[in-house]
């Protein structure tokens, strides 16, 4: 599995949701609303015999706004449904958005998670929520 692509893939993916800024990688500035792509907290080889599959634990961090901000917890929950326009999950699950089946960065990912956090960004407060993705492909 290719990690570069896989993060891009999944940023191409959070690009779709309108208004949204993104981010491959983490980043120290942010106007929100903003998502950024971290590197995975694991990548496991082998899942299946012969480098079959791997798998890797993906992290995906949406910054609404100061965490003061009346509409803050109203755009954070946007983003935390299971479904609708600005829903991560549903944007980012599935198969990869890659062409042929050899061309794909992976097979299948799955938002496992959200947990909600106010971190301190550029010395501010905004409220965020991380989203955890879990995505097979070929180990090969």
């Amino acid at each position: 599995m290719n990690l570069a692509a896989v993060m891009a893939d999944v940023e191409q993916k959070l690009k779709t949701i309108t208004g949204l800024r993104t981010f491959p990688y983490s980043a120290r500035k942010v106007s929100p609303p903003a998502a950024t792509v971290a590197l995975p907290d694991d990548l496991t080889y082998d899942l299946t015999y012969g480098r079959g599959s791997d798998q890797l634990t993906l992290m995906i961090l949406v910054v609404v706004g100061e965490a003061t901000a009346r509409t803050a917890t109203t755009d954070l929950a946007a983003y935390a449904d299971g479904s609708g326009e600005r829903s991560v999950k549903e944007t980012v699950d599935g198969r990869s958005l890659k062409g042929a089946a050899d061309d794909r960065p992976y097979d299948e990912a799955t938002v496992t998670k959200v947990v909600f956090l106010v971190p301190t960004i550029g010395g501010t407060e905004y409220l965020a929520a991380e989203f955890t993705v879990m995505i097979t492909g070929k180990g090969r």
